[in-house]
């Protein structure tokens, strides 16, 4: 939903329930469309495989569908933080300019879902930089916080604050 948006949801901001009410709120946005999608919180993913140029326009209009939905559910997606990613290791992919508002999306090689960063060749050298580097400034800070403090204490800020950086999506 757009931050800037004087429209509102009817979803209580900050509230316990809060959550709860936003996901049954938006629950049926993906028997609007015909593309994969999938909702997390506040975030949602709208997906397809693009074979050929029909397939492009499919996505499209499941796009426009969605814009149909939000005014129904009085809703805003925000357009600028929308993003196109595409996967693929073809030389010559099928491009096609997707738009939400007759605002063209960007088109990224990288982008970040749900902690996990995603990059167009599915390398995951980036998503390791960015954890190794996560993991690396927390443990400085509790160097620098914990340096007189027991040696259990060290351990268990070691245990909180750092091992579950590196552990989160470690699959990959």
């Amino acid at each position: 939903m757009s931050e800037s948006s004087p429209v509102t949801s009817g979803v209580p901001q900050g509230s316990v329930m809060g959550p709860l009410l936003f996901l049954k709120y938006i629950n049926d946005l993906p028997e609007h469309v015909t593309s994969t999608s999938r909702l997390f919180a506040d975030d949602s993913l709208l997906y397809r495989k693009i074979r050929s140029p029909a397939d492009a326009r499919s996505l499209q209009e499941d796009l426009d569908k969605l814009q149909l939905w939000e005014k129904d559910w009085m809703m805003a997606f925000n357009a600028s933080k929308c993003e196109v990613i595409r996967f693929t290791k073809k030389r010559n992919p099928i491009k096609f300019t997707y738009t939400i508002h007759n605002e063209e999306l960007n088109i990224v090689t990288n982008g970040k879902y749900l902690g996990a960063h995603l990059t167009n060749d599915l390398s995951w050298n980036t998503h390791v930089s960015a954890t190794a580097k996560k993991a690396t400034n927390s443990l400085a800070f509790l160097r620098r916080n914990l340096t007189s403090c027991p040696q259990g204490i060290k351990e268990q800020g070691y245990k909180t604050l750092v091992r579950p950086i590196l552990e989160y999506a470690s699959t990959v």
